[in-house]
C-alpha cells in the first residue's frame, strides 16, 4: 500500500492528524538482551538436549526411524520458530509497520492488516526515546503502563483485554513524538517528548 493513500482507511468523516513510520533500535538492546538471550539458549538447550538424549534412546528401544526423525524434526523446528520469532519481529518494525492517528483512532498497519484504537483529546499517552533517536509512543491507558521491555510486542498487536480487545496501543521507533503529543493528553506525571 502506498503511503499516499492512507484515506482508503479513513472512516466517515475522520481526519487524518498523523503519520508515521517505525524505524527499530538494534535487535539486541539494553532492555531485551537479557530476555533474548534466555530465549535462546533456552531453545538451543532445548533443540540440542532432546536430540542428544532422545536419539539414542530412540535407537537403544529400536523405534522406528521415520518416527525417531518425525519427533526430533518436530522438536527442533519448533525450537527454531520459537527463536526466529524476536527477529521477525524487528524486521516488521524496521521500517514495515505504518502508523496513523486520526481524530477517532490510532492504527498500525502492517502489509494491510490493521489494528486500531478509539482515541480522543483526552486518550493519555507517553513517550520514551530509544538508543537510536527514536521513540517508543504508549497510547491508552493500559499502554501507559507497559514497561518498554514489552514494546514490541504491543507494538505488533496492540494491548488486549480478556475480551481480545485493543484496548492500548504502542507506536515503535517514532522520530516525530512531539507531533503527537498535540493530538493526545499526556499520561500522569510523564511528559510526552
Amino acid at each position: 500500500m502506498k503511503e499516499n493513500n492512507w484515506s482508503l482507511y479513513l472512516k466517515g468523516n475522520e481526519e487524518l492528524l498523523w503519520n508515521g513510520k517505525g524505524k527499530a533500535d538494534a535487535l539486541i538492546n539494553a532492555g531485551n538482551k537479557t530476555k533474548l538471550m534466555i530465549r535462546w539458549i533456552a531453545c538451543a538447550i532445548v533443540g540440542l538436549g532432546f536430540t542428544a538424549f532422545y536419539l539414542p534412546y530412540a535407537i537403544g528401544h529400536q523405534f522406528p526411524t521415520n518416527n525417531t526423525i518425525i519427533s526430533v524434526g518436530v522438536v527442533v523446528a519448533l525450537a527454531l520458530v520459537i527463536a526466529y520469532g524476536p527477529i521477525q519481529e524487528w524486521k516488521i518494525l524496521n521500517g514495515k509497520m505504518n502508523y496513523l492517528l486520526t481524530n477517532r483512532r490510532v492504527m498500525s498497519i502492517q502489509d494491510g492488516n490493521v489494528h486500531e484504537f478509539a482515541v480522543d483529546a483526552e486518550t493519555p499517552c507517553r513517550a520514551e526515546k530509544l538508543d537510536n533517536g527514536t521513540y517508543v509512543v504508549f497510547i491508552g491507558e493500559a499502554a501507559c503502563r507497559t514497561k518498554l521491555s514489552q514494546a514490541r510486542t504491543n507494538a505488533m498487536i496492540g494491548i488486549k483485554d480478556d475480551a481480545n480487545q485493543i484496548i492500548g496501543m504502542v507506536l515503535y521507533g517514532v522520530s516525530n513524538a512531539e507531533e503527537i503529543s498535540r493530538y493526545l493528553k499526556a499520561y500522569p506525571g510523564k511528559k510526552v517528548a
